[in-house]
């Protein structure tokens, strides 16, 4: 132990009870410091330029972080590590991966949660309130929730959001809202509630376009085909009846055709 004009040098291995490290205080190895830039700033741990950092919790180096420095056989990232094995990195891109270490290898995304079976995200619920799954296009105002996924604690319900506005619910009961919060259900059926400003409508799509679609007001119920084409009811896998794409309603009978069974209502 020698004192030296900068301070204490001690020549071999050095056992305290504690260290107290104060905002100038500097301690060097060979390559790196670990010091503070300025009396504002903490301290700061700072490895070689092809070497990492690794903070661990015991001496087996079984849990750990570490920070990778930028080099070509280890680019900048960070590693998280618990039992010995890698659970979450970030990459020089900034994208986070949690169950890989590749979490740039898929398409187009920042956060990767790579589960086994049966598991993945869990967005816990408060007791009186939803928990939410966001999604933002903004750090500010509205834009910060303009999409989301919820989950109602107080009435076990899933919420989908755009714009910031729900506008899908299922209740507790399966119920599935588009445009309404509330979905009702008859004698006890799940059912599909569809409510517009104008009206509820129920599209069949074809070739992305809507080809049929069912229209409800608050006084009319409306069919529509637009290609012109048979409306078909069905009853025990058979066709029961039809409107034609005529406009003749056909009962019990597939054809225009006066000799066969059934009943016809039209003209023509």
């Amino acid at each position: 132990l020698a004192t030296t004009s900068t301070g204490i040098d001690v020549t071999g291995n050095m056992i305290a009870d504690g260290i107290k490290l104060d905002y100038n205080t500097s301690l060097f190895n060979v390559d790196k410091a670990l010091s503070s830039y300025n009396s504002t700033n903490g301290v700061y741990l700072n490895g070689n330029s092809s070497g990492w950092l690794s903070l661990s919790g015991d001496g087996s180096q079984r849990t750990y972080i570490r920070v990778y420095g930028d080099t070509a056989a280890t680019p900048d990232y960070i590693q998280i590590a618990t039992a010995g094995t890698e659970r979450m990195r970030i990459d020089a891109s900034g994208n986070v991966g949690i169950g890989t270490s590749s979490p740039s290898s898929y398409y187009s995304t920042t956060l990767v949660v790579d589960a086994p079976a049966e598991d993945g995200i869990t967005v816990v619920s408060p007791t009186t309130g939803v928990g939410y799954l966001m999604f933002a296009d903004g750090t500010s105002g509205n834009d910060r929730y303009r999409g989301y996924v919820g989950y109602g604690h107080a009435d076990d319900s899933m919420q989908f959001a755009t714009s910031g506005l729900t506008r899908m619910l299922i209740d507790s009961s399966g119920n599935v809202g588009i445009g309404t919060s509330s979905p009702a259900s008859s004698s006890g059926y799940g059912t599909l509630s569809i409510n517009g400003t104008t009206g509820g409508q129920l599209a069949f799509q074809t070739g992305g376009s809507a080809k049929q679609f069912i229209f409800s007001t608050s006084t009319d119920l409306s069919i529509y085909n637009q290609e012109a084409g048979n409306i078909k009811f069905v009853t025990n896998n058979a066709e029961a009846m039809r409107i034609a794409s005529n406009g003749n309603l056909l009962v019990g009978k597939t054809s225009d055709t006066i000799g066969t069974a059934g009943a016809k209502i039209g003209t023509g």
